[in-house]
């Protein structure tokens, strides 16, 4: 027994100077009653898999100050252009036209796209999800970025497959277990992989219950590269803020993105969000089973740790590779069939994003196209629920009013004020009637009175009525 523990002890102080961390934050739940993961356990002739390395402090520092170096001249830039309009017009009562002023900018936003993008394409990290968030936020950033970094791609430099099965040894394996005691085959190849984490397809051993799995790898010695990359972003977004020509508060943009990222490094806790979503949309308002609009994969128990999740295995497509695989199969995306689909699309996920926000208050928080699944069985499916959020207390002073509501606001008089309309589809569940309009959700930043309204003449309203609402 001394033996065996003092061998233990020096895989462990072997691991720590190799820049490991030990995982202490297990969830007992989860694990059941897996003790601590064994080291990495490779057959005794198989190469040695060296794990990188966490950034050194230096390392960290030349990344932030290569940052700053690439993204300082851009904002540099944006100042000079805006400076020189204004002297022009101040001095020399020089006033562009609109048109004139739209072409400068547009330019300069074009220069400023290139140069963003070229530093995002070298630096990578965190910087790649920055660009892709970019992409997809019309609202918030003007036309240029949004076309220059629509691009990216979420296959970022994939894990070597050696490297990526001996974090999952190093993870999951009991003391004295193999590879092949837990996966009877392992795609070396993987799904995606992204900036935290990727993915791999793989089939169970039957001690481990059999059927085909996704698994989630996290990268090793990940989390302090990107969080230093975010802290970087948060900096300069600091020093700009309260700039005319920077109208948009990036620094709570990124502060908010820091929060997200950093929940998006423990599993355990994406295991739990995804059991709790897939049991809101698997159940009725009452707590009834039925069948949810929207499939969502669940966890393998005991095969849950901070850095690797075992869970089902969804075959089909991305809703962002949709119309690419419409017209490889010969099916005309602008078709009535293709229309069809994509009002049973919007259904489905109306209704699960209406029950599971103002229902349970708890939903997924980051359902971009590549988080949609079309399945091969025609069901729409949803995964990654690495960002969730709880909106409970803002839906507590509504919970007493019947579940079918019209919630609806005026436009803003206050200048600057955001809307956001959501339609949003409550259906019961089996037999009992569902109410068929599509209620609509607009949340007003900043409008505190959210009073609920009675909507155009149907069921549902006779529904609110009865509830006194």
């Amino acid at each position: 027994m001394a033996a065996a523990t003092s061998t233990r002890w020096l895989l462990l102080s072997l691991a720590c100077a190799e820049g490991l961390r030990a995982d202490v934050g297990w969830a007992a739940a989860l694990v059941h009653s897996k003790p601590s993961p064994a080291m990495v356990a490779l057959e005794p002739e198989a190469p040695l898999v060296e794990f990188p390395a966490p950034l050194s402090a230096s390392e960290r520092i030349s990344r932030t100050a290569t940052f700053w170096a690439r993204t300082v001249p851009v904002i540099a830039s944006y100042l000079r252009v805006y400076t020189g309009l204004q002297l022009k017009e101040q001095l020399f009562g020089q006033c562009l036209s609109q048109e004139e002023c739209e072409l400068v900018w547009q330019e300069q936003h074009e220069r400023g796209a290139d140069t963003l993008a070229n530093a995002i394409g070298d630096l990578r990290g965190f910087f790649v999800k920055v660009g892709q968030i970019i992409a997809s936020r019309q609202d918030l950033f003007p036309a240029p970025y949004i076309e220059r970094l629509a691009g990216l791609t979420d296959f970022l430099d994939p894990m070597p497959a050696e490297l990526t099965k001996a974090v999952i040894e190093q993870e999951l394996l009991l003391e004295g277990e193999t590879f092949e005691d837990v996966f009877v085959e392992f795609d070396d190849e993987p799904l995606g992989a992204a900036s935290v984490a990727q993915v791999h397809r793989a089939v169970l051993s039957p001690k481990y219950g059999g059927g085909e799995v996704a698994v989630k790898v996290q990268r090793p010695a990940i989390e302090a590269k990107l969080m230093g990359d975010i802290a970087a972003l948060k900096a300069l977004a600091f020093q700009v803020r309260g700039i005319k020509v920077i109208p948009i508060d990036y620094y709570t943009v990124f502060s908010e993105l820091e929060a997200q990222l950093a929940d998006e490094f423990d599993f355990v806790k994406e295991s739990l969000a995804m059991e709790r979503i897939g049991n809101a949309l698997a159940h009725g308002l009452e707590g009834e089973p039925c069948i949810p609009s929207i499939v969502t994969p669940r966890p393998v128990a005991g095969l849950v740790t901070r850095r690797v999740l075992v869970m089902d295995f969804f075959r089909g497509e991305p809703l962002s590779r949709a119309v690419e695989t419409m017209r490889r199969r010969g099916i005309d995306p602008e078709s009535a069939e293709a229309k069809a689909f994509g009002r049973k699309l919007l259904s489905a996920l109306t209704e699960a994003f209406g029950k599971t926000i103002l229902g349970t208050g708890f939903f997924h928080a980051d359902p971009h196209p590549g988080n949609i699944f079309v399945l091969d069985d025609g069901r729409i499916g949803l995964i990654d629920f690495g960002q969730v959020r709880a909106v409970e207390e803002l839906l507590s002073p509504i919970r007493g009013c019947a579940s079918f509501l019209a919630w609806t606001r005026d436009p803003p008089t206050r200048p600057g004020a955001t809307c956001i309309s959501m339609p949003v589809a409550m259906s019961a569940c089996g037999t009992r009637p569902c109410a068929h309009p599509l209620w609509l959700l607009t949340l007003c930043a900043g409008e505190a009175d959210l009073t609920p309204r009675a909507h155009h003449s149907s069921s549902g309203d006779a529904r609110a009525r009865q509830s006194g609402c």
